[in-house]
């Protein structure tokens, strides 16, 4: 199955961060930008991307940005690449001192992220599934 347009969180339940996926094309994540007063050229040249938004307030709003997102494993990839990125930029904003002798912490985080985003899509596409069940029984 292959989503083209979705938007949800991940509620991190470790430091309290909201991370935000944005399933689209270049239109959908430009209106998805200006949304959140971000009026700036997006990138066009990238499949995905990881990002971060300085809010008015001083706030932080990370993001990831897929064109679009299949059960396959080239997406998994690209999913746990750009969340590597969110681990790290959430890291770094904590004050997490990296080192080769302390990793553990990064590594947990960056599990409880993708697990996150795998109940999202999971309850997404079942819930999909029983939607395409009820059209056809309903035939």
């Amino acid at each position: 199955m292959k989503v083209k347009q979705r938007t949800f969180r991940i509620e991190d339940n470790i430091y309290g961060v909201i991370i935000y996926v944005i399933i689209g094309d270049d239109r959908y994540f430009q209106k998805w930008m200006t949304r959140n007063k971000d009026n700036g050229e997006i990138r066009k040249d990238f499949y995905a991307e990881a990002g971060k938004l300085i809010m008015s307030d001083g706030s932080t709003k990370y993001y990831i940005r897929l064109r679009d997102f299949q059960n396959t494993n080239y997406h998994f990839g690209v999913v746990a690449h750009e969340l590597l990125h969110i681990a790290f930029y959430i890291m770094e904003a904590i004050g997490f001192q990296f080192s080769y002798d302390n990793t553990e912490p990064v590594n947990y985080y960056f599990e409880s992220l993708i697990r996150e985003f795998y109940k999202k899509i999971i309850k997404w596409v079942l819930w999909i599934i029983y939607f395409i069940n009820l059209l056809t029984v309903a035939r």
